[in-house]
C-alpha cells in the first residue's frame, strides 16, 4: 500500500504541474488584445505656422527679376504653393514647396514685369489644416539704372560718360564743382559726358552726381579722382635763373610808354632771363590795390616810370636803349653776386569764378624767404598817354598787375633743411571783367641779404628777388634746370 500511495503521490505531482502550464498558456492567449493589423494611433501636436512679425508678409518688389525670404515655423510638415492674381501665371514662383516640421526659410521670386502696370499674386503656407498668406505686390516696369556705377579719374582730369536708363523723367539735381556737364545724348537711354577738371592738390578727392526721376527716386553716382602727384627735382642741377623787372606806371603818364619800350628792348638783349610786371599806381585807369605799398614802404618810388629791378636796383626814364642795357647789366650783376636758390612748379585752374593755385617752392638752402603771387592780365586794351606820340585809345596793355595773391610784401617762410621743397596752396575769387583766357600766375621769391654784398639803391631794401617765372592760368609749370 505504502509503495501505492507514493506512486499515485508522484504522478499526481506531474499531473497537477501540467495543469497549472495549460491553465497559464489559455490565460495568456486570452488577455492579448485583439487587432486586424492597424497600429494603433499616438497623440499629435496641433497644426501652428508661426511667423515673425519682423518679416515681411507683404513684400513689394522692384519691376526688375527680383527675390525676397520669409522665416518661418510649423508644427508639422508644410507645403507652400504660389498663385497668380494678375496674367501671366507663372511670374510668381516660390521655393522649396514643402518640407518637414520645425524652422523653414522659402524664397519667393518674380520675373521681370515688362508691362507698365504692378501686379499682384500670393504664396499660400499650408500645415496641416491652418494657412498663412503672403501677399506679393511686383512694381510696375520702371527703370532708373546708371551704368557704369562709378568713374575712377587721373589727376590731370578728362572725361568720362553715364548711360542712364529710365521710364520717367529725371534730372541731375546736384554734382560737384569741379565736374561740369559737357554734352548729353539720348536715343532710347541717355549718355550723359562729363568733363572733370584737373586736381591740383596732393590728396584724392571725390564727389557724387544725382540723379532723380519725377517718382522722387535719386541714384548716386560716385566719382573717385586720384591725387595730384608732386614734382621733384634733381637737386645735382643748378637752377635757371630770371630776373625781374617792376615798372611803375599809370595810363595817365605820357612818358611811361617809353619805359615799357625799353624793357621789351632788355628782354630781346637777354632772351629768357626777365620777367616783367606793370604796376599801376596814382589813380590809373588800370590801378592796383598793392601798387602804393610796394612804392611807399618797399622801394621809395615817388615818380612815374620807375622801374626795379630785382627788388633792389632802381631804373629812371631814359634813351631806350641806354635804359635796356641798365637793365641787362642790373641782372648780370644779380647772377654775378647772387647765386640763385630757388625755383618753382604750379599749377592751376578755375572752378566757376575761383581761382585755385597749388604751389611748390624747391629751395636749395635752408633759409627763411619771402613768396609773393600775383595775377596778371594780358591784352588789356584802353587808353595811354605818350609825350612821344598821339594819346592811345587802343594801347594794348600786357603784364599789368591784378590781384595779389599773397601779401605784395611777399608771405614769409623757412624751409627745414636744406634741398626741400615747400608746398602752397591759393583760392582767389576773379572778377567778371578780367578775361580769363589773358591771365598769368606770376611767383617769385625774395631772401635776405644775409652775409652778401648789399648792392641795393634804397637803404630800406632788405630783400632782394631770388627768383621768378610766369605761368599762363591752366597751365602747368615745372623747375627750371641747367
Amino acid at each position: 500500500m505504502k509503495e501505492l500511495y507514493k506512486k499515485i503521490g508522484h504522478y499526481g505531482a506531474v499531473l497537477i504541474s501540467l495543469m497549472f502550464i495549460l491553465i497559464m498558456y489559455s490565460c495568456t492567449k486570452d488577455d492579448e488584445p485583439k487587432n486586424n493589423g492597424t497600429p494603433t494611433p499616438s497623440p499629435t501636436t496641433p497644426a501652428r505656422i508661426d511667423i515673425a512679425a519682423t518679416e515681411n508678409t507683404k513684400p513689394v518688389l522692384l519691376s526688375g527679376e527680383n527675390k525676397t525670404t520669409v522665416t518661418f515655423s510649423a508644427t508639422q510638415d508644410w507645403t507652400a504653393k504660389a498663385a497668380t492674381v494678375t496674367e501671366p501665371n507663372d511670374w510668381l514662383s516660390v521655393s522649396p514647396t514643402s518640407g518637414k516640421a520645425g524652422s523653414a526659410t522659402i524664397t519667393i521670386a518674380v520675373k521681370a514685369n515688362e508691362k507698365d502696370e504692378e501686379r499682384s499674386g500670393t504664396v499660400t503656407i499650408n500645415c496641416g489644416t491652418v494657412s498663412q498668406t503672403i501677399n506679393v505686390t511686383q512694381k510696375a516696369y520702371d527703370v532708373f539704372e546708371l551704368s557704369p556705377e562709378k568713374a575712377e579719374i587721373d589727376a590731370k582730369g578728362g572725361t568720362f560718360s553715364v548711360t542712364v536708363h529710365y521710364t520717367k523723367n529725371y534730372q541731375i539735381s546736384s554734382m560737384p564743382e569741379w565736374i561740369s556737364e559737357a554734352t548729353t545724348k539720348a536715343v532710347s537711354s541717355t549718355e550723359h559726358t562729363f568733363t572733370v577738371s584737373a586736381n591740383l592738390a596732393f590728396t584724392e578727392r571725390s564727389g557724387v552726381i544725382v540723379f532723380c526721376n519725377d517718382a522722387g527716386v535719386c541714384v548716386p553716382f560716385n566719382v573717385v579722382q586720384a591725387a595730384a602727384v608732386p614734382v621733384s627735382v634733381d637737386w645735382n642741377k643748378d637752377f635757371v635763373h630770371k630776373s625781374l623787372v617792376m615798372r611803375f606806371t599809370a595810363t595817365w603818364c605820357g612818358w611811361c610808354p617809353r619805359m615799357a619800350k625799353s624793357i621789351e628792348k632788355a628782354k630781346e638783349i637777354i632772351p629768357g632771363k626777365l620777367e616783367s610786371v606793370n604796376i599801376h599806381g596814382g589813380e590809373s585807369a588800370l590801378q592796383f590795390s598793392g601798387a602804393n605799398e610796394l612804392m611807399g614802404n618797399y622801394l621809395s618810388i615817388w615818380a612815374f616810370p620807375t622801374s626795379v629791378v630785382d627788388g633792389r636796383r632802381l631804373v629812371d626814364n631814359n634813351e631806350i636803349d641806354y635804359t635796356a642795357n641798365l637793365i641787362k647789366n642790373y641782372v648780370e650783376e644779380t647772377e654775378e653776386n647772387y647765386p640763385v636758390s630757388t625755383s618753382f612748379a604750379a599749377s592751376s585752374l578755375f572752378i566757376g569764378n575761383e581761382l585755385n593755385v597749388q604751389l611748390s617752392v624747391f629751395a636749395k638752402l635752408n633759409n627763411y624767404y619771402k613768396l609773393t603771387v600775383m595775377l596778371l592780365e594780358d591784352g588789356i586794351v584802353g587808353e595811354q598817354a605818350d609825350y612821344e606820340d598821339e594819346p592811345h585809345s587802343d594801347y594794348v596793355h600786357n603784364s599789368i598787375a591784378r590781384i595779389a595773391v599773397t601779401n605784395v610784401l611777399g608771405d614769409e617762410f623757412s624751409t627745414e633743411s636744406s634741398n626741400s621743397r615747400k608746398d602752397f596752396s591759393f583760392k582767389v575769387s576773379v572778377p567778371d571783367e578780367y578775361v580769363k583766357e589773358n591771365l598769368r600766375i606770376l611767383i617769385y621769391t625774395q631772401r635776405g641779404f644775409g652775409s652778401q654784398v648789399k648792392l641795393t639803391d634804397s637803404d630800406g631794401v632788405y630783400y632782394y628777388v631770388d627768383n621768378c617765372a610766369s605761368v599762363k592760368v591752366g597751365e602747368s609749370l615745372e623747375p627750371a634746370l641747367k
